[in-house]
């Protein structure tokens, strides 16, 4: 969940923090509304483990940019696609358990890893942790809750506890 690292070929290359944290403050805003977002065949499938007509395929997922996974999961909701989860995803790609139910499936071995975001100041790490709580469902949020919250400690759900709520693939 880093705000202020630049992965290669990120379409936040070259953009400044107070940008950044426009951007993290626009998401914030429009969080319930995903007409923002682009085309699900961006250069932003590079996030995901396999990308198939219809179908993510989320196996070993170490997140990046909120903003981008924000993005990307307004697109797929938009779209036809569905994410199968069926290894580790770690940090910002956690965001895709806010997905409608119908939208995403869990397969053995799947887990998800959650930490504090990393931000440039306090104000914008406080933002980005209240823009994932708002994403994710009401689960999710119980079970980092029992776990002390979020921190820079990673803490992990394993997939028993995650086929509660998600359908098996």
């Amino acid at each position: 969940m880093n705000v202020h690292v630049k992965p290669p070929n990120s379409p936040l290359n070259g953009v400044g923090r107070l940008k950044k944290t426009l951007i993290l403050s626009l998401l914030c805003l429009f969080a319930a509304n995903s007409s923002f977002a682009g085309d699900g065949e961006s250069s932003g499938s590079r996030l995901f483990t396999k990308w198939q007509k219809n179908q993510i395929s989320i196996s070993n997922d170490n997140g990046g940019y909120i903003v981008e996974y924000a993005l990307r999961k307004a697109s797929i909701n938009r779209s036809s696609s569905k994410v199968r989860f069926s290894g580790r995803c770690a940090s910002a790609c956690t965001m895709f358990l806010g997905l409608p139910h119908h939208k995403m499936c869990i397969a053995p071995g799947a887990s998800f890893q959650f930490h504090m975001p990393r931000a440039g100041s306090v104000g914008a790490t406080r933002q980005a942790k209240r823009f994932l709580y708002r994403n994710y469902p009401g689960w999710v949020r119980s079970w980092i809750a029992s776990r002390g919250g979020l921190s820079s400690t990673m803490i992990t759900m394993n997939h028993n506890y995650a086929s509660k709520f998600i359908r098996a693939c």
